[in-house]
């Protein structure tokens, strides 16, 4: 996912604050280039929120598509249902499935960050940019390479406690536990008592706490991504921001100083480049410097697997 963007800084030293405010600069141009709905407070990073926005949505690239044994559809929605099959295994534009919510980053999505599946709706018709909504909608876990449907679910707002319905949970662990077995407790038997109603699940996770659920055997999982801050995104977005400016600072910082080894003086830098992967990961980085002589580009940096 490459993106242009030019923040500049004029500078003798590249401080780890200059990174933060690069990533959070370019996160804003690109939720402003996307048409994406976000917080312009600064309250909430920019950077957290394309994350955010980048998380719900869905890379374009063939997956192979499983469904489990419990995954049924309604006649009514079978066609539907075959349109956004073919379009996530074929590589085609899936996101019109998605909810409307995918375009407001300041929106989080609860089953998302907790159980790590999205919801489809299964209309047919694409109008305004998506599909027209189902009362039932199918639920899926999706990996760079796959995508395993769990089940259906009745949509609306008679059935608001679905998102939270461990019942999801227990079918990957049955049929796909592989999905789920970086959640998985193993460390040790018991936590706390266990969590495993709907009511309790909802209770903390509206409260942004992040606690195990204890399936009907007696396995302990942990949040799909280590759960929701108590700013309520994921709590993986302010590692995953963390990370980035650590190694853009890293990176420029250690170009400035060469260039200071040099004789020369870096008066700007400008990051001209950033490639991220699908899940926030910074994997390349560009650079224009001036240093008061020459202006360079330098393309580098790849990030470690």
């Amino acid at each position: 996912m490459k993106e242009n963007n030019k923040n500049v800084h004029t500078l003798e030293v590249f401080t780890y604050e200059n990174a933060l405010e690069t990533i959070n600069n370019w996160a804003k141009e690109q939720l402003n280039i996307k048409g994406v709905s976000f917080n312009k407070s600064g309250k909430i990073p920019f950077f957290i929120q394309y994350l955010n926005y980048l998380s719900k949505s869905i890379i374009l690239k063939p997956r192979k598509v499983e469904k489990s044994k419990k995954f049924k559809i309604r006649p009514e929605n079978e066609s539907g249902f075959k349109k956004l099959y073919n379009s996530l295994e074929l590589g085609l534009d899936a996101n019109p499935y998605l909810s409307k919510q995918i375009l407001d980053a300041r929106k989080v999505d609860g089953m998302l960050d907790n159980f790590g599946i999205k919801h489809f709706h299964l209309g047919g018709v694409i109008n305004d940019k998506f599909s027209s909504r189902t009362e039932e909608i199918a639920l899926a876990i999706i990996t760079d390479d796959e995508v395993f449907f769990v089940t259906s679910k009745p949509h609306g707002k008679n059935y608001r406690d679905i998102w939270y319905d461990k019942d999801v949970i227990e079918i990957v662990h049955e049929e796909r536990p592989d999905l789920i077995e970086h959640c998985r407790v193993s460390m040790f038997e018991e936590l706390s008592n266990d969590i495993s109603d709907t009511r309790d699940i909802k209770a903390f996770r509206d409260a942004n706490v992040n606690t195990t659920i204890t399936l009907d055997n007696g396995t302990l999982y942990m949040p799909f991504n280590l759960g929701q801050s108590l700013a309520g995104f994921s709590a993986m977005f302010s590692i995953q921001m963390i990370g980035v400016a650590k190694d853009i600072h890293f990176l420029v910082s250690n170009v400035v100083q060469q260039q200071i080894n040099e004789g020369f003086r870096t008066t700007s830098c400008e990051i001209s480049q950033l490639n991220f992967t699908m899940n926030g990961k910074l994997q390349s980085i560009e650079l224009k410097l001036n240093n008061g002589k020459i202006d360079r580009y330098l393309g580098f940096y790849k990030q470690r697997e």
